[in-house]
């Protein structure tokens, strides 16, 4: 299973500092990739007056959005980074993924706007809509403490063993960090009952996991002869207890995996631990999407029209890190 190649990244602005802080990481995977940079402003009908007014709150609000973008596109430009600029009016999810699907954008950057970088950020109302309902792949950035010449220097890819998980491997390559750190998940089983036999039987089949994750990074890692990559295996009761500790550990400057791995469900478009990262970011976290995307006209409006599902096992728990 392979990626979608980056040609287009589309990052969300809402006029704000902190949301401006998101933009230095969609220029460095715009810059790897050879990219172009749509950097969208969308004007809320709250934001433009009432109906009743004469105008001349909606024009001066847009025209301070034009001489915000403008001010962003120059500092873009200054930057060798091949760039535009859209506004928009309406609601913002609907209007952000219209412009995803009109231009058919491979990345949407939006920023988080949480409690620090030492916790996880809860994304906020428009942000949530934009993640689950893009087709393409997502970038989601805590912005309190974000740096503001994201580099990518410490990446964290999580692999299950799947293609469709390896799908991720082409675009860190090309992001080139100083150093990748390929890491496997491990839960333990669960045991019909909590005897002696079932829980050596338990700790067999974990080591012979865990044992069996460390061959198969080693192998992904000798497939990357040109990059500094070391592999980790962690072990724990359930994934996200996996995944919580790698994150508190590794403090990356990047956690990036794929949409769906081995028993994701291709007809969602997250799985389950993707979905909880998305939701719940404690640095970082660029989700690739592996699905082809839905580019018949009227997919945006099929995606409004119908409500949202939640399966039960979707409940998420955020990541905390530690302190």
């Amino acid at each position: 299973m392979s990626m979608h190649p980056i040609r287009q990244i589309l990052l969300a602005l809402d006029g704000s500092e902190r949301a401006d802080r998101a933009m230095s990481h969609a220029v460095a995977v715009a810059r790897a990739c050879g990219a172009c940079l749509v950097v969208a402003r969308v004007l809320e009908r709250s934001q433009l007056g009432s109906p009743g007014s004469n105008g001349l709150d909606r024009a001066h609000t847009r025209a301070l959005a034009e001489r915000h973008l403008d001010a962003v596109i120059r500092t873009l430009q200054q930057q060798g980074v091949r760039c535009e600029k859209r506004i928009e009016e309406g609601d913002a999810a609907d209007a952000i993924l219209g412009v995803a699907h009109a231009i058919g954008v491979d990345l949407i950057v939006v920023a988080t706007h949480g409690s620090g970088r030492r916790a996880p950020c809860l994304v906020g109302a428009t942000a949530e809509r934009i993640l689950e309902l893009a087709e393409c792949s997502v970038l989601v950035v805590p912005v309190d403490g974000a740096r503001p010449d994201a580099s990518f220097g410490s990446i964290v890819a999580l692999l299950d063993g799947s293609k469709r998980a390896e799908c991720v491997l082409p675009l860190v390559r090309r992001l080139g960090a100083d150093r990748l750190l390929l890491a496997r998940l491990i839960g333990e089983p669960e045991v019909a009952r909590r005897s002696v036999t079932d829980c050596e039987l338990a700790a067999r089949l974990t080591a012979r996991n865990c044992a069996a994750a460390k061959a198969y990074l080693r192998t992904v890692a000798a497939a990357l002869p040109a990059m500094r990559s070391d592999t980790r295996v962690h072990r724990a009761p359930s994934i996200i207890s996996a995944l919580r500790r790698l994150v508190a550990e590794e403090r990356p400057d990047l956690l990036v995996l794929a949409a769906h791995g081995r028993s994701g469900d291709p007809e969602q478009r997250h799985g389950s631990i993707a979905f909880q990262l998305l939701r719940a970011p404690a640095v970082p976290t660029l989700v690739v999407q592996d699905r082809a995307p839905d580019r018949r006209p009227n997919a945006v409006t099929r995606q409004r029209e119908i409500p949202i599902s939640r399966p039960a096992s979707r409940r998420f728990v955020p990541l905390r890190t530690a302190n």
